[in-house]
Parts: structure tokens; C-alpha cells; sequence
């Protein structure tokens, strides 16, 4: 049996996203550095909540955490929520148990706050 296929499995984030009406931001908070497995006290960035918008339906107003490994929570503080953000350089993942791999981590290397009307 074929082992860690999962690594070559590229998952197309700007084209989810896009497919599914874009994303809007709720809310961010400090991301700290996991190590074997246990929180430590170095902030390594920010994780941000967003919601999918969704498409007839379909995957409507999904929560979604985007890690910015380099980019501090602060950075976030002057978006208001709900307003609608486009991701930079990101990146994801699928992952969950078995065959089922129905989970998403995306990280991110910056983002663009939108117009309401340039979504």
C-alpha cells in the first residue's frame, strides 16, 4: 500500500474561496506555538476567524481559522467585523480520519481588507 500521498494533495484555497462568494473576517487573536504537541507561551502570529459565504446553500456561513504566521494580531485590529478580506499567498490543507477528509487548515502570508462592494 502507497504511503503519505496526503503530501502531494494541493488544495486549491483562492479558488474555494472564490467558488463559494469570498470570505468575511469575525475576529483575530494571538497564535501561539505549539511544541510536542503542548501551547507554549511564544505568540507565533495571529489565527483569524472568518466565514465562508457559501454558494445556493452550500457550505453558507462556515467558520474557517486562517493562520498569519508573521503577521501580528494587531494588524487586525483596525478590520471591523464582517467586513470581507481576500487571503495572500495562502495555503491549505485537508486532513481529518480514514478517508473522510473533511477538515481544512489554511495559512496565509498577508491579507487585503475589500469594499462591501468589491467582493
Amino acid at each position: 500500500m502507497l504511503k503519505q500521498l496526503n503530501n502531494y494533495n494541493t488544495f486549491l484555497v483562492d479558488q474555494f474561496i472564490k467558488d463559494f462568494g469570498g470570505i468575511i473576517f469575525l475576529n483575530a487573536e494571538e497564535n501561539y506555538l505549539y511544541i510536542d504537541g503542548k501551547k507554549s507561551e511564544t505568540v507565533q502570529g495571529s489565527k483569524v476567524e472568518v466565514i465562508l459565504r457559501g454558494s445556493e446553500g452550500v457550505n453558507e456561513f462556515e467558520k474557517l481559522s486562517i493562520k498569519f504566521e508573521s503577521i501580528p494580531v494587531s494588524e487586525f485590529e483596525k478590520v471591523k467585523k464582517m467586513t470581507p478580506i481576500k487571503l495572500q499567498g495562502a495555503t491549505g490543507t485537508l486532513w481529518g480520519n480514514g478517508a473522510f477528509k473533511n477538515n481544512l487548515s489554511i495559512k496565509a502570508e498577508g491579507f487585503t481588507v475589500l469594499s462591501k462592494d468589491n467582493q
